[in-house]
């Protein structure tokens, strides 16, 4: 739908090269709830996936492992995916290296890239790994699709009675009725006399008013 692909590239502008973000940036956007998560298990993936198909292709894994973190996004992660690398190029095996390391479900792969390495079975394991990610990662956007905008009307829902408590509120009313029956935002502003305090009220579109009138119904 429209929506989920509004949330995909929303998800998808947090992958920016980090050379566009500060470090201090990167490290808020792995604080974010929910999306900060996601954030980290994308990147993470992506590493990984990277790492799997690599070795696979017959790379050493002391060539693999900086050309996989130059794909991490997020400069806090990359700099602690080269703290892996040099981990394991001091000898430690790549399921002992990735335990300093912090990001989402690491006790699993660790587990899992352990058996893959007594197994000699490493890459497919990856490769297996980044795949359940990706189905993992596509459902918590499906998720957020369907909520987000559940919980936007909400907090717009909150503010009209607010409103309706606070005073001032019977042109919010109308303004919401206006958008009920379809109307675009410049019809809305005249329908209901726009307080000069609800502007920004009275430009929302009719596609998000037609998504609203949904929602209620």
């Amino acid at each position: 739908s429209a929506l989920l692909l509004i949330v995909r590239q929303g998800l998808q502008r947090l992958e920016r090269p980090a050379a566009l973000r500060a470090s201090t940036a990167d490290a808020w956007l792995l604080r974010i709830p929910l999306l900060g998560q996601a954030h980290a298990r994308r990147n993470t993936r992506d590493f990984f996936e990277s790492l799997g198909l690599m070795l696979e292709a017959g790379l050493p894994m002391f060539e693999a492992l900086p050309k996989a973190a130059a794909t991490l996004s997020n400069s806090q992660l990359r700099h602690g995916f080269i703290g892996l690398q040099q981990r394991v190029q001091a000898g430690a095996p790549l399921a002992q290296a990735i335990l300093a390391l912090e990001f989402p479900g690491k006790p699993q792969l660790a587990s899992l890239i352990r058996t893959g390495e007594a197994s000699g079975t490493l890459p497919a394991t990856l490769l297996a790994y980044a795949s359940r990610e990706s189905l993992a990662l596509a459902e918590f956007q499906e998720q957020l699709a369907t909520w987000l905008p559940r919980l936007v009307y909400v907090a717009v829902a909150l503010w009209m009675a607010y409103g309706l408590l606070t005073g001032g509120g019977m042109r919010r009313h109308r303004s919401a009725l206006a958008c009920g029956a379809g109307l675009s935002g410049v019809q809305v502003g005249v329908a209901a006399g726009c307080h000069p305090s609800l502007k920004a009220w009275c430009k929302v579109d009719r596609c998000i008013c037609s998504f609203t009138t949904w929602l209620v119904l």
